[in-house]
């Protein structure tokens, strides 16, 4: 990335064996977050309606050797197939964005990850490489979760729901 271009892009996807709504089943318990994705310390809803456009929500994440606390944006959610949210600071703007796909048996989970720097900074290259660690592990985990409990779960409500 040179100087002049402030803004890079992370996309990884993962193919998970089980229907959409089983990968949606996980993933839409946010306050669940923690109990499976081994890089998200915290999540909780802060104003709105759950995976409601406008909806705020707040998240600890681990990217590389920082722990980061955002309050998130929802932008989208076409559930079970799309969910967009962004978070902005005064040194950049993130947009998070997860895709399903249906491919017969298979889910295929896109997460694609806009940065854009708001001020220059030396740190970009490792940055972009933290954060694609950071999605890589996220997918990894939702997969081993979706597989272990997608199914399970369809049915209860996130009350319901096994806590940590």
């Amino acid at each position: 990335m040179d100087s002049i271009n402030k803004t890079f892009e992370v996309v990884n996807q993962i193919e998970i064996e089980g229907q959409p709504p089983f990968v949606w089943n996980i993933f839409r318990d946010l306050e669940n977050w923690p109990v499976w994705n081994s890089i998200c310390e915290e999540s909780i809803w802060l104003e709105g309606p759950s995976w409601v456009q406008g909806s705020k929500f707040k998240t600890l994440i681990e990217i590389g050797e920082e722990s980061l606390e955002e309050e998130n944006t929802l932008l989208n959610s076409d559930i079970p197939w799309v969910i967009e949210w962004v978070v902005s600071n005064e040194n950049y703007e993130q947009t998070r964005k997860f895709e399903l796909d249906w491919r017969g048996k298979i889910t295929i989970v896109i997460d694609t990850i806009t940065i854009e720097f708001k001020r220059d900074s030396n740190d970009r290259e490792a940055t972009k490489r933290a954060y694609e660690k950071m999605s890589l592990q996220w997918l990894s985990d939702l997969k081993q979760e979706v597989l272990k409990n997608g199914d399970k779960l369809w049915n209860l409500s996130a009350a319901e729901r096994p806590r940590k």
